[in-house]
């Protein structure tokens, strides 16, 4: 696989491209036109209002305030995936400062958070440094428990699931629009993609199958599938899911997702694109109930009629009315 094209920080893509991008700017509009990333797309099907108030297209947007289990993420897949420069992201909260243990509310504390966010650092909880070495795997007890934290996953270290290019893009063009897909890992020996999710939550197969219909990773599947055939002429094999948890027993569970699935995303991906170019022409941004341009009826469901008159048929024999 030839090596991906170095784009620094406000470097304009022109062209379809494997690159090696920072992801805050990947994450703007790095391209020579408006650009679709996986959660674009997801968000314009969404509501194309939710995907505009944070748009970099907008001059108006709101900025999207980053959730701890947001940098958690981030910061597990920096080390998880082994992707370099942690550092230069991320640090570690102390549990002292200037001798006393750490509280939010002491002037030194606020201070010193200013600071990193002045930097651009991320800063890390002792609690979520915890964390990732439990997903990676690394916390003494867990070396007894299978699929407890990725180093004691039988399937992902024998079949190397995880190894490959790491956190590389392809930004190509589709019906005059940009898309970019950035795989947690490109593959070098299958066309097998995998992408790693960290869970707070159970990852039983039940709460797996709806947080994939809730956040619709089938549509990512399929945005990596685009661009491994458009960028590297490579026809994706497969789009596998590895859920780690992120407390507890920081266990693992691999997935795939199926073939009708990701073809039913690509339909997805078309009509968002279809969407978004007729937003972009009338700078019309609807929300999701836009549609509704009359009001519209609310029935009740046929069991809470059915439950309403029972009760009015025995208070009206209670009370002989």
């Amino acid at each position: 696989m030839d090596k991906p094209i170095t784009i620094e920080d406000g470097e304009i893509v022109i062209e379809n491209g494997f690159y090696d991008i920072p992801i805050e700017w990947y994450h703007q509009q790095c391209c020579d036109g408006p650009s679709l990333s996986s959660s674009g797309l997801r968000q314009i099907l969404r509501s194309p209002a939710e995907f505009w108030k944070h748009s970099p297209l907008n001059p108006d947007r709101e900025e999207q305030p980053e959730k701890a289990a947001f940098i958690l993420g981030r910061a597990a897949h920096h080390l998880l995936l082994g992707e370099e420069n942690f550092r230069e992201h991320f640090v570690e909260r102390p549990a002292k400062l200037d001798g006393s243990n750490w509280q939010s509310n002491r002037t030194a504390c606020k201070e010193w958070l200013a600071e990193q966010k002045e930097m651009g650092l991320a800063v890390l909880t002792p609690e979520q440094v915890k964390s990732i070495r439990g997903m990676a795997g690394l916390l003494p007890w867990q070396k007894n428990c299978p699929n407890s934290g990725l180093a004691n996953t039988p399937l992902i270290n024998e079949t190397g699931m995880l190894q490959g290019q790491i956190e590389c893009s392809f930004i190509w063009q589709y019906d005059g629009v940009w898309l970019k897909a950035r795989p947690d890992n490109i593959p070098l020996a299958s066309n097998d993609y995998t992408d790693l999710k960290t869970s707070g939550v159970g990852i039983g197969n039940h709460k797996l199958t709806s947080t994939n219909a809730e956040r619709e990773y089938f549509v990512q599947g399929a945005t990596v599938g685009m661009g491994s055939s458009a960028v590297l002429g490579r026809v994706m094999d497969g789009f596998h899911l590895v859920f780690v948890q992120s407390n507890e027993q920081y266990a693992t569970s691999v997935k795939t997702i199926e073939q009708e699935d990701i073809i039913l995303g690509e339909d997805m991906i078309f009509v968002a694109i279809g969407i978004f170019k007729k937003c972009l022409t009338s700078n019309t941004w609807p929300t999701s109930t836009a549609s509704a341009n009359d009001a519209q009826n609310l029935p009740l469901p046929q069991w809470k009629r059915d439950d309403v008159r029972r009760r009015l048929d025995e208070l009206r024999g209670a009370y002989g009315l």
